[in-house]
């Protein structure tokens, strides 16, 4: 019989619904979002009820060798967004519990059925091997214990605990000697994406994903992200990273790349702490043309975790609310910023117009719209007169849509 964890399988827990063939969160039968990295953890856990998943067997399942440096901090981080998802709280665990040092347990029931709705059979995993071998779970009668080895485990039992304590003394006692955790980041540049579709007419599509990751992480309070500009010419620079950085003044560097393989899209990103010359994360995201605004938030969001900066509601719910627009239309609004950073701004009008034709309340492409009329202008390829009201107009609707 299939296991829980199936293509086919979907788990029920409380008000939320896991479907494993498509990697879906639901509440109430509305979809959560939540990242890679936490869904995977959920689905870990819920195949396990009430069994220890230990940080090792976190890290052996979900993440490779070579991609998380700072594992303990990702994984930490990973929970505590799965944690904000399911409301609910290391303290007081109605899901996830956590077993200090050792790993996580989910204690909640979870009811796993097919995609027919009939029930499965629970599994149980011997741990010598990975095959899950299903079996029926008997009421057994409960065991009988010699009196001295009661006793004796009540003494044990007595000693741990006064042992736990004593630890506990001296570590408030010490407190003050514990190693300072790592700084936030505050600012970081996010160098351009390459383009590694290895067709030239694509780099419009690398470069507007450079564009949009940048605008996302500039909208988080208290992290400041250099400009675009001042990234691209401190890239083509043959400086080594920590230079650029000094020149930047910046305390990360985001560098990745993008793989645009027809409706398939790849971006790969990588963080690293300047300040230490530290990897701090590396992750690629896969995903369709068609969600692509959700995944440069996934990649924002994830981001973000790793600069440890606190994000607040606002921030929180932007990321998780992208803005909803056409495929074609998100193409030519790319194409629009691509000659805008080539100067050639009747070219980039007539692609957000294009953009805007399809998305009339599409905010950014109003603003792009903008910009484009105003470069025209200062390129001297048409008069300030005959661009600037209606440039004033696209920044005004601009504003009216999305302030």
């Amino acid at each position: 019989m299939t296991p829980p964890t199936s293509a086919q399988a979907i788990g029920r827990f409380g008000p939320y619904e896991l479907d494993v063939r498509s990697g879906v969160l639901r509440k109430f039968g509305i979809r959560v979002k939540l990242g890679e990295q936490p869904l995977r953890i959920l689905t870990l856990l819920t195949e396990y009820p009430g069994e220890l998943v230990t940080r090792e067997e976190l890290r052996i399942r979900l993440w490779s060798h070579d991609t998380f440096v700072d594992f303990d901090h990702s994984l930490n981080s990973a929970v505590q967004r799965l944690r904000e998802t399911l409301s609910d709280t290391a303290d007081k665990a109605r899901w996830i519990e956590t077993v200090p040092r050792r790993g996580y347990r989910f204690v909640g029931v979870v009811e796993w059925s097919s995609q027919n709705g009939s029930a499965l059979a629970k599994v149980s995993v011997i741990p010598s091997t990975d095959e899950a071998v299903e079996h029926p779970l008997p009421e057994l009668p409960a065991p009988s214990v010699p009196r001295s080895r009661f006793f004796g485990w009540r003494w044990l039992a007595a000693v741990v605990v006064l042992l736990l304590a004593a630890a506990a003394i001296i570590k408030i006692v010490q407190g003050n000697r514990a190693l300072p955790s790592a700084a936030p980041i505050r600012s970081l540049a996010v160098l351009p994406l390459k383009n590694l579709s290895g067709d030239r007419f694509q780099e419009y599509f690398a470069d507007g994903m450079t564009d949009e990751l940048i605008t996302e992480l500039a909208r988080i309070h208290g992290l400041r992200v250099v400009s675009r500009t001042s990234a691209v010419a401190a890239s083509r620079s043959q400086n080594s990273l920590p230079q650029i950085a000094d020149a930047l003044k910046v305390d990360a560097i985001v560098e990745g790349s993008v793989l645009r393989s027809g409706n398939k899209i790849r971006i790969t990103a990588q963080l690293i702490d300047v300040r230490s010359d530290k990897h701090l994360w590396a992750q690629s995201f896969e995903g369709q043309a068609n969600d692509i605004l959700s995944l440069q938030d996934t990649v924002a969001d994830e981001i973000a975790a790793q600069t440890r900066v606190a994000l607040t509601a606002a921030d929180r719910t932007r990321l998780s609310s992208p803005r909803s627009i056409r495929p074609e239309a998100y193409d030519d609004y790319l194409r629009g910023l691509y000659f805008i950073d080539r100067r050639e701004g009747e070219r980039a009008a007539q692609y957000f117009r294009s953009a805007l034709d399809l998305e009339p309340t599409d905010a950014p492409a109003w603003s792009g719209l903008a910009q484009a009329l105003i470069t025209e202008a200062a390129t001297g390829r048409a008069h300030a007169d005959d661009v600037m009201p209606s440039a004033i107009r696209a920044a005004k609707r601009a504003i009216e849509l999305d302030s």
